[in-house]
């Protein structure tokens, strides 16, 4: 396939993509439409049509089956991304809170312990 066709076939599947998104009948179940057949085979064949600009047979099936796909391919990026940002929020170290009074703790190091005290009380 050469450059140009696949730019072409990319414009169609985002025009065919904004369809979809206009016809909440197809996907939205509190739409009122949502149980209208009539108005849901409207937008299949307003899909149809779009699609038959890639595949010259293209029927109401294939339509469902490549919106199936779409919407499968959009989940498993989704969770690619969330997977990385949740990785990222984790490895970063918490920050620090500034301290009340800085100044009550100068010359003290609260990781250093006292020396050990070595002599034998008799």
């Amino acid at each position: 396939m050469t450059t140009e066709v696949k730019k072409g076939n990319r414009e169609i599947l985002e025009d065919f993509i904004e369809i979809y998104r206009s016809e909440p009948c197809l996907w939205n179940i509190k739409a009122k439409d949502y149980h209208n057949k009539i108005k849901k085979e409207n937008a299949y064949r307003r899909l149809i049509e779009k699609l038959k600009e890639i595949d010259g047979n293209c029927n109401k099936d294939k339509v469902v089956k490549k919106i199936n796909s779409l919407r499968t391919n959009h989940r498993k990026e989704k969770k690619k991304v969330d997977d990385i940002f949740i990785q990222y929020v984790r490895q970063k170290p918490p920050e620090k809170k500034p301290e009340k009074n800085p100044g009550k703790n100068l010359g003290k190091n609260p990781e250093e312990k006292p020396p050990k005290n070595n002599y034998r009380w008799l």
